[in-house]
């Protein structure tokens, strides 16, 4: 008699959950060193995060004192943004924390060209975009007048949800009241045919150690 072993299913899933948050535990810790070592306000905020996903303890603090300079390591941080353009003339921007930068360009390279497209130099794409402040929350009326009467750039709802765009030299107005990141927003969004391709594109980007956020002009 054909089947399939339940126990086998339920240990890769199992394997498949650990690997995953194995996987955000690495970046978180990437993210809480730097920010550590950069003295940034930000830093509590991402521990917060990490609590949320119930990083050990353990781990946050050695993440903390390798910022701080406690923990002696070799490994040395450093941000990046890079870019390209995709599929039907897409662009893209992608920006994280690496340990080897020429590991990062040459895996970002590898799965840009996969899907078609090309990897471009440093400020041909960024132009299409602004570097703003977001905040994602729920809606109500009070929060949507609060946010104009505090300069906000645009407010949007989305059904339940509530979309804050704010320019940089304004974002300490918000910081206080407000969980704010900082993202690249396209000026214009483009439509294109085929969408499932470029939404693997990101995914798989995004499936990177290194790479945080991936930002596109086109709605996926």
């Amino acid at each position: 008699m054909s089947g399939h072993s339940h126990a086998k299913n339920v240990k890769r899933t199992k394997d498949a959950n650990a690997q995953k948050k194995s996987f955000s535990f690495a970046k978180i810790s990437k993210n809480i060193t730097l920010l550590a070592k950069q003295g940034s306000p930000a830093l509590k905020t991402m521990i917060e995060k990490a609590k949320k996903e119930n990083m050990p303890k353990d781990s946050i603090e050695k993440a903390i004192k390798r910022g701080t300079g406690e923990l002696k390591d070799e490994v040395s941080l450093e941000e990046f943004t890079l870019e390209a353009y995709g599929p039907e003339g897409t662009a893209l921007i992608a920006e994280g924390i690496t340990d080897n930068k020429n590991r990062t360009i040459s895996e970002f390279k590898m799965i840009i060209n996969k899907y078609g497209g090309k990897p471009a130099e440093s400020g041909s794409v960024k132009w299409l975009f602004d570097k703003l402040g977001v905040i994602r929350t729920n809606y109500s009326e009070e929060l949507e007048l609060q946010a104009i009467d505090l300069g906000a750039l645009d407010v949007k709802k989305e059904n339940n949800s509530i979309i804050i765009l704010v320019s940089l030299d304004n974002i300490d107005n918000f910081k206080d009241n407000f969980d704010i990141s900082l993202e690249w927003v396209a000026k214009e969004y483009i439509n294109i045919s085929n969408k499932e391709k470029i939404d693997s594109l990101v995914k798989e980007l995004e499936l990177s150690e290194d790479i945080e956020q991936v930002f596109v002009n086109t709605k996926l």
